[in-house]
């Protein structure tokens, strides 16, 4: 239990540290189109992991199961 807390707290503070590394290098006129970007490019690789696991997980083979294979491949 007490993993999964600071993995939540690690992981609740990642968007504002990004937000905060960006503005080091951009105007502030340039930090919303910036921001932006990342927050739409996480939501595309969201996507595309979830078609790529369902594809991985459907694929057919007798000698591992399909479960141990998308953790065999995703890493």
């Amino acid at each position: 239990m007490a993993a999964r807390f600071f993995i939540g707290v690690f992981e609740a503070s990642f968007a504002p540290g990004v937000a905060m590394y960006i503005s080091y290098f951009y105007p502030r006129y340039q930090f919303g189109l910036r921001f932006g970007v990342f927050a739409s490019a996480a939501a595309l690789a969201s996507s595309f992991a979830g078609a790529l696991a369902y594809v991985i997980v459907h694929i057919k083979s007798s000698k591992i199961a399909t479960w141990r294979l998308l953790f065999l491949i995703g890493e």
